[in-house]
């Protein structure tokens, strides 16, 4: 049986860069079409374009949660069929990556773009916002095991979003699972748990911790 489903969000971190992903389809147990976020057109891109085309024939890693909630990846090679992504999965599924080191949560005001959809399966969030589009936020502190972030519209809890934080220059991108959604006056305030984030991102992550520690 294929380790990863339809419509799983994962994270493709290649060459050229980290980015979110969704299966399509699962093709067997080691084949997988899949469709980027295109952040131009906030909707999700199955078909290859000229920005894209760079990634045919890289290898990859591709994290994501398996079905008993761990943290997990395996290697793959990107390929095409049709004009549409492929990932060819070329090492076991279910490499587990190591856990997360939980550090002091800082305070920092920092731009973020949260993807309103609930990607692993249990339903749509249902609130102002279109399931898929980017909308802006703002965080309040951010650790390596998290981030809350402050919203004009509120979050369902226990829902899963994909956020991007452009900290200090750097995309932390993450799939993550809102823990609790509070009102404060006409705002909302959210704790966002990382449940999918690259072992490359959170080494940057804990870098940039570090010299805000030091």
């Amino acid at each position: 049986m294929a380790e990863l489903q339809n419509e799983q969000a994962i994270i493709v971190n290649a060459g050229t860069g980290e980015f979110f992903g969704k299966i399509k389809e699962v093709k067997n147990n080691e084949e997988y079409e899949i469709s980027f976020f295109d952040n131009k057109s906030c909707c999700w891109a199955s078909k290859i374009s000229s920005e894209k085309n760079s990634l045919v024939g890289q290898q990859c890693r591709v994290y994501y949660l398996n079905k008993e909630r761990i943290r997990s990846f395996f290697t793959a090679t990107i390929s095409s069929a049709n004009g549409n992504f492929i990932l060819q999965q070329s090492s076991s599924a279910g490499s587990q990556v190591r856990q997360i080191r939980h550090f002091a949560r800082f305070k920092v005001d920092l731009p973020a773009t949260v993807m309103n959809e609930n990607l692993l399966g249990r339903g749509v969030i249902i609130n102002d916002v279109l399931p898929g589009v980017g909308i802006n936020v703002k965080t309040f502190n951010i650790s390596t095991g998290g981030v809350g972030i402050i919203s004009e519209i509120p979050f369902q809890l226990n829902s899963f979003i994909t956020i991007e934080v452009n900290f200090c220059g750097e995309k932390v991108k993450a799939i993550g699972e809102v823990k609790y959604c509070l009102k404060n006056d006409a705002l909302f305030f959210a704790g966002v748990e990382f449940i999918v984030i690259s072992e490359e991102t959170k080494g940057r992550l804990e870098n940039l911790l570090l010299v805000l520690g030091a």
